[in-house]
């Protein structure tokens, strides 16, 4: 079986299981997460500009208020972020979107008997309801959130913690990641990994298995393409 992808495909035989980042990569919601990090900041007295955002995408709320509001004390740090998930959430599944082709690929994979698991920097309930939004609950066998993590993406702690759940290998599955952070973490668990994005520089490709802008690229096939990667040598 290969996973193909614009000309290039990934022999995917081996494979036991799939891992997907949920924001960016499954789901569009970093539009909601930035009103909601925007709008208690500036309650704070803070003002954060698009670019600053920017450099938090694909991590953890913690790295964000550690960074903008500099809490004191840990109660203060935890207050800052359910009132961003309060904030964010309110309505949540309706103002995400899932991206095209993205329940489709999951029920590919789930139809070809290949365990799914979802590791997210976001909070359980936006993972719950981003899945609802899929129509796919009950394909997902594990699920890992920002919720239960002492260290977020780029840490290889998420992916270790979710091929800790699935009890499996590096070897035995391969990552959809949408962020930079994201690409750092599950490499540095050892994980191959695919990059779904537009901003694909040398580094990028240098450190993934197959690369392509939009999710609705990638099928799964099962004859032999002509040109074909293998994933041992991301």
């Amino acid at each position: 079986m290969f996973l193909t992808a614009r000309n290039k495909s990934l022999d995917i035989t081996h494979l036991k299981t799939v891992i997907f980042d949920m924001d960016g990569t499954l789901i569009e919601s970093e539009h909601v997460w930035a009103e909601a990090k925007k709008h208690i900041a500036e309650i704070y007295g803070q003002k954060v500009s698009d670019e600053e955002l920017q450099k938090f995408i694909g991590r953890g709320i913690s790295d964000f208020i550690d960074e903008v509001f500099r809490p004191t004390t840990v109660f203060k740090k935890e207050m800052i972020k359910q009132e961003i998930h309060v904030r964010a959430l309110d309505n949540y599944r309706a103002k995400i979107r899932v991206i095209p082709n993205a329940t489709k690929i999951l029920n590919d994979f789930s139809s070809s008997e290949i365990r799914i698991a979802i590791c997210s920097s976001g909070p359980l309930e936006a993972i719950k309801q981003s899945l609802e939004a899929l129509k796919s609950t009950k394909m997902i066998e594990v699920i890992v959130s920002g919720d239960a993590l002492d260290f977020g993406k780029p840490h290889p702690l998420p992916y270790q913690l979710t091929l800790q759940k699935l009890n499996l290998e590096p070897w035995n599955a391969i990552v959809f990641e949408d962020t930079v952070s994201g690409l750092q973490s599950a490499n540095a668990a050892g994980i191959p990994t695919i990059y779904v994005g537009k901003h694909t520089g040398e580094t990028i490709i240098d450190k993934t298995v197959l690369t392509s802008p939009y999710l609705s690229d990638f099928n799964l096939v099962y004859v032999c393409p002509n040109e074909s990667i293998s994933a041992s040598n991301g």
